[in-house]
C-alpha cells in the first residue's frame, strides 16, 4: 500500500508543474490578445513546447520514461490542435492546416 509520501511530488517538482501550467495558460491569453498571425503562431509554439517541457520535467521523480511520454503527448496534442483548428503550422512559408480558410497566407487574412 502506498503512503502519502510515496504519492507526493517533491517541492521542486510541484514548482515546475505550476510554472509550466502557468506558462501554457499565459500562452493561451497571449494568443487571444496578439493582433498579428505571426505573433499568435510564435506565442502558441513557444508556450506549448517550453511550458510542456517544464511541466513534463516535473514528472521526472516518477520516472524519466513518464516525463518523456508526457512531453511527446503534449507535443502531439499541440500539433493536432494547430492542424485542425488554427493556421499555426507554417513550414517554408507554406501554411499547413485542415481547412482551406486556415491555409490562406497571412497577408490575405
Amino acid at each position: 500500500m502506498l503512503s502519502a509520501t510515496d504519492i507526493a511530488l517533491p517541492t521542486w517538482s510541484v514548482v515546475l508543474l505550476g510554472f509550466g501550467s502557468a506558462m501554457m495558460l499565459g500562452g493561451l491569453v497571449a494568443v487571444v490578445v496578439a493582433r498579428q498571425p505571426k505573433w499568435e503562431r510564435r506565442f502558441y509554439w513557444v508556450t506549448w513546447l517550453i511550458g510542456g517541457a517544464v511541466g513534463s520535467a516535473s514528472l521526472i521523480p516518477r520516472g524519466l520514461g513518464l516525463a518523456i511520454a508526457t512531453y511527446l503527448v503534449l507535443a502531439l496534442v499541440a500539433v493536432v490542435w494547430a492542424f485542425f483548428r488554427t493556421n499555426y503550422i507554417k513550414l517554408g512559408g507554406r501554411i499547413i492546416a485542415a481547412t482551406p480558410s486556415d491555409r490562406q497566407p497571412d497577408s490575405e487574412r
